[in-house]
């Protein structure tokens, strides 16, 4: 069995999933913990590189469900801007809440959709325990 590797992580972090099947077959250990600042760094250094984390935002148009969460988007190499929005409880159409959040570091960013996203650093990552 091996450590998950960065194209694995990277998919689980934009809320990809795998079941015990493909995580045996691809001869990974969710046993093993994962290090919440090991999180921390590697999204850092994907949202570097990437213009819009877990996805590209654009507004959905009439009737189209509303995504929840958290988007990235990646202005200059120190700014970033964080869209969080929520639907409404009983209509998943209805625009309940959408914020702006603005961040200076890639890894501040980080940790703030770490948190808000998968209620880390305590808790898990798809099966995988997250520890400090």
């Amino acid at each position: 069995m091996k450590d998950i590797d960065d194209e694995t992580l990277t998919f689980l972090l934009k809320h990809g999933h795998l079941d015990q099947q493909e995580i045996l077959k691809r001869g990974l250990d969710s046993s093993q913990p994962l290090k919440f600042n090991d999180l921390v760094n590697h999204l850092a250094k994907v949202l570097r590189s990437e213009k819009w984390f877990p996805r590209f935002w654009e507004p959905e148009a009439a009737g189209e469900a509303i995504y929840e969460g958290i988007i990235v988007e990646r202005k200059f190499p120190f700014l970033f801007i964080c869209h969080v929005q929520h639907h409404s409880p009983i209509n998943p159409t209805l625009l309940a809440e959408r914020k702006l959040r603005i961040f200076f570091s890639a890894k501040s960013v980080a940790r703030f959709y770490l948190k808000f996203d998968f209620g880390l650093p305590h808790g898990h990552l798809d099966g995988w325990k997250v520890i400090r």
